[in-house]
């Protein structure tokens, strides 16, 4: 049969079916399996199926079950779970109980999650595609640094597009010894890990949150203490990775946020652009109205080019944190017990129906993207399971 079919026809076919089924479509015939192999359809097919079908994943930590529950919605007002897409989250966070993995970031469909301190074997990083259920268990190297009991890290996951290839790279950083952190990066092409320079003129620092992947680079929340008169004050930064030319570079914040607490920072993306965001939440019987300030990143050339785009406040109403900003520009708000909300320009906002006794702060959105990335270096998740259940039944 597929004498009679071109091949662009047959993968325009393809590219409209999930990802499940293009691997069960390998085993049709040799050349299915070749094309299909190939990163030309693997990218022809991520850009194609996702674009006409836009998700969102969504994770959250429930405490009183202690499980982490994943699931996939349509990027709508109402965030509807999709019931055709189901995942199971199927990865051990022992040893310590009650105690969930962190998402470092996701591109593509891939999926990068790390322990707290990544420092030894069992606190592994795993890369994930949940769509066609493959992983790859990355095993930190040993840290280098002294005082070990003091140190902190900060971990980024991007993608060199010069290379093709993903990376994961970790800083590791003594506060209390070491004025730079000493940065390992690793790449799934290569399978190593390699340690790479640190900027000498970079002041002692400290990450704050989650980052951001934009293009190539990865962004972090930066602050330092500097000496202000008789007082000791944080000044917040932006940290950038270049994934392709490993090299970092500090963006100043717009003036207003320059001396501003880190704990009253975030950073997102909206319309291929950097966003911080400043909420000011009400707390338990406080007076007055959550705040919600946002400037972005105009030109990456010319730090002087922040622009204050959005003030959102609200009477008496804590929607929690800015989880996502959507295409439109409506904020997807996650709150306690995991409360998700969408404030709309038209009518202040919608409660969707994600519920639960969710712990804030590991509630996380991110687009959904049918992929085939991981096939050929990545294993299968539930082949463990399977080889246990084989061998209790023998």
């Amino acid at each position: 049969m597929e004498d009679y079919l071109p091949k662009e026809l047959l993968s325009d076919i393809l590219s409209k079916l999930p990802s499940k089924t293009i691997l069960r479509c390998r085993s049709v015939c040799k050349s299915w399996f070749s094309l299909i192999s190939t990163r030309e359809f693997q990218i022809f097919y991520l850009e194609k199926y996702n674009k006409s079908n836009p998700r969102l994943l969504m994770r959250r930590y429930d405490l009183m079950h202690d499980r982490e529950m994943y699931s996939v919605h349509h990027d709508s007002l109402a965030l509807t779970v999709d019931p055709d897409t189901v995942i199971e989250f199927p990865f051990n966070c022992t040893p310590c109980p009650r105690y969930y993995l962190r998402i470092i970031g996701s591109i593509d469909g891939v999926v990068c999650l790390g322990h707290k301190k990544c420092a030894y074997k069992e606190e592994k990083i795993i890369l994930w595609n949940p769509s066609i259920r493959i992983k790859l268990p990355i095993f930190p190297p040993m840290m280098r640094i002294r005082r070990m009991l003091n140190y902190s890290v900060a971990l980024g996951f991007g993608y060199d597009k010069v290379t093709d290839d993903y990376k994961v790279v970790r800083l590791a950083y003594n506060y209390h010894y070491s004025p730079r952190p000493q940065v390992d990066i690793y790449g799934v092409k290569t399978a190593i890990w390699r340690a790479i320079p640190f900027p000498s003129d970079f002041l002692c620092i400290y990450f704050k949150g989650s980052p951001v992947y934009l293009n190539g680079c990865v962004y972090w929340i930066m602050y330092r203490w500097v000496s202000h008169g008789w007082h000791i004050i944080t000044q917040c930064s932006i940290m950038k990775f270049d994934a392709s030319a490993e090299m970092f570079e500090e963006i100043q914040l717009p003036e207003p946020l320059d001396d501003e607490s880190p704990i009253n920072l975030e950073l997102e993306l909206f319309n291929e652009r950097l966003i911080v965001i400043k909420p000011m939440r009400l707390q338990l019987h406080s007076r007055g109205a959550s705040k919600y300030n946002m400037w972005a990143l105009n030109n990456y050339e010319n730090q002087n080019s922040w622009e204050e785009i959005c003030k959102i406040s609200y009477g008496r109403i804590d929607l929690g944190r800015v989880l996502r900003i959507r295409d439109n520009g409506e904020l997807i708000m996650g709150a306690r017990y995991g409360k998700t909300k969408i404030r709309d320009r038209n009518v202040g906002y919608y409660d969707s129906e994600c519920r639960g006794f969710i712990m804030e702060d590991s509630i996380y959105i991110d687009k959904y993207q049918e992929s085939l990335a991981l096939l050929d270096v990545g294993d299968d998740v539930l082949s463990e399971d399977r080889r246990g259940a084989e061998g209790l039944n023998e």
